[in-house]
């Protein structure tokens, strides 16, 4: 298994970011996440997308098993990525089984926000 650099994980600005393997960013989707803590679907769709390697990510899409088949891992640090970017503390705990889709999952995320 592949083993990242910890050191580049809480790193933020968006030069680095922009700049670094894994966790490459436009720094498009880098300066307008971190401007607000409401994120469109199509901001959203891109990182997702990063994370599941996958180029196109629909609203419809199912996160796991025959939809994007995000694994876990990858999941979990799309998750820590999204608080880092947008400043959310978002309980993994509350993502249960009924978020099936890319789309339920960022209106549970990002409902009510503006």
């Amino acid at each position: 298994a592949r083993q990242l650099p910890t050191a580049s994980l809480p790193v933020v600005s968006s030069a680095s970011r922009a700049e670094s393997g894994p966790f490459r960013l436009t720094s498009c989707l880098l300066s307008t996440v971190l401007k607000e803590k409401h994120v469109s679907f199509e901001e959203f769709a891109n990182l997702l997308g990063h994370f599941a390697k996958a180029h196109n990510v629909e609203p419809t899409d199912v996160l796991f098993g025959e939809g994007l088949d995000i694994p876990s891992v990858a999941f979990l640090e799309f998750v820590l990525e999204l608080e880092v970017l947008t400043g959310l503390d978002i309980d993994i705990e509350s993502l249960d089984t009924s978020i099936q889709t890319a789309g339920q999952l960022h209106q549970r995320l990002f409902a009510g926000r503006s």
